[in-house]
């Protein structure tokens, strides 16, 4: 659609407005839509001291660029572990059977919890390989899936 604008003015509108706004509270969802790389994240979360990020649905980019690099991936959130918040994109279609889909809920929020609190090897619907959990320490993994949603999102 070359009438729309590319990803890359999207991206840019988005930081300009950030510029402008200096000390507003941000949350960039889907990692700020740069799950591609490291270093863009955070370059982001550097530049822009109010922002967060959220991870709905981009688990799977982190575990692909933990493959490359661990424990980058695990400095990462180590470092920046006060403003990264757990989230997930998953809704109901209103077609699905309720019990099925809280297990699938349950299921997944089980599995990216694991990933972030664990050593152990897994496997994702993903990638074509298994891969071994971040084990951050538990302080870091309380703020991604609880606290750091409270303090971006209160009252909610």
């Amino acid at each position: 659609h070359p009438e729309y604008p590319s990803y890359e003015e999207q991206v840019e509108a988005r930081d300009n407005m950030l510029r402008k706004h200096p000390g507003m509270k941000f949350v960039g969802c889907h990692l700020a839509s740069l799950e591609w790389s490291l270093e863009k994240m955070a370059d982001f979360l550097e530049e822009f001291p109010e922002a967060g990020m959220d991870l709905a649905h981009r688990i799977g980019h982190l575990q692909y660029l933990a493959l490359e690099d661990y424990e980058g991936v695990r400095e990462f959130f180590i470092k920046y572990q006060d403003r990264l918040i757990y989230g997930s994109d998953t809704l109901p279609d209103g077609n699905e059977d309720p019990d099925q889909f809280k297990s699938q809920i349950h299921e997944t929020w089980l599995r990216d919890w694991n990933y972030f609190a664990t050593d152990e090897v897994m496997t994702s619907p993903y990638l074509d390989v298994e891969f071994r959990g971040l084990h951050l320490p538990r302080e870091v993994v309380e703020k991604v899936f609880r606290e750091n949603a409270e303090s971006y999102y209160p009252g909610a």
